[in-house]
């Protein structure tokens, strides 16, 4: 994916996903993307919360892709 994104851009594709079926996996996976080319604040608390953003994201996708093998914790 190339380009820059908006936080609304973001939430669009974000609001697409939906968390009941295991393609949400694929949809995440550009949010992700995403959040990888998201406009946003070159500073540190801009630094820091896109770093919080980005960790959430993969931290949701390892998680659906557990819940959807039907691993247990």
């Amino acid at each position: 994916m190339t380009g820059r994104y908006t936080f609304a851009e973001v939430k669009v594709a974000l609001d697409g996903v939906d968390l009941s079926k295991p393609e949400a996996i694929h949809g995440l996976g550009r949010v992700q993307s995403m959040l990888e080319a998201i406009e946003f604040p070159n500073d540190e608390i801009g630094k820091k919360i896109l770093l919080v953003l980005r960790s959430a994201a993969q931290k949701l996708c390892d998680d659906l892709v557990r819940i959807h093998r039907g691993d247990k914790e």
